[in-house]
């Protein structure tokens, strides 16, 4: 649907989102792209806004992997699909089996686009059944290998997060 030149804009749109997220450990963005290149929704990986995003929540692994909501989960909900169909999805992390059931559920995406899923992750069963379900339900994935660039800003934007500071980039 779109050329390449678009894809790597709002690829490039979704890491600098995945930067809000306050998760000292992992920052996932997502965009929803509609099929005239207008983008209709954005989320990163945080806690529902009635949860205190305090240290004692954020370095607490397990209350994490409890009440954290995706960035997949977080556009859909922060979106209104209502005229909307043949949506594009960009994430900075291959969705996980439950992410991918809730993109199709919304029966408006018609392709979710993310990096190649990383075998070493402590998630890579759940992408790999995430990506499967995905497949079944007819949706396009493309996979990307994401710039040296972009490794290097969301890794020092973790190690900067976890020491107290915020890192910008101004371009």
């Amino acid at each position: 649907m779109f050329n390449n030149k678009w894809k790597k804009r709002f690829i490039n749109l979704a890491y600098s989102i995945a930067k809000w997220s306050k998760d000292p450990s992992t920052k996932v963005g997502c965009v929803i792209v509609n099929k005239d290149k207008r983008i209709i929704s954005t989320g990163y990986n945080g806690f529902p806004e009635e949860i205190l995003d305090n240290s004692k929540n954020l370095l607490n692994r397990q209350f994490k992997l409890e009440n954290v909501i995706h960035a997949e989960h977080n556009a859909i909900l922060n979106t209104d699909f209502f005229n909307e169909e043949n949506c594009i999805m960009f994430i900075t992390k291959a969705p996980c089996r439950h992410c991918a059931n809730k993109i199709i559920e919304t029966r408006k995406v018609s392709e979710v686009c993310y990096p190649e899923i990383d075998l070493k992750s402590s998630w890579v069963e759940s992408q790999i059944k995430g990506q499967k379900a995905l497949k079944e339900a007819g949706i396009l994935i493309t996979t990307y290998k994401p710039s040296f660039l972009q490794k290097l800003q969301m890794y020092i934007d973790v190690k900067f997060t976890k020491i107290g500071y915020n890192f910008y980039v101004l371009s």
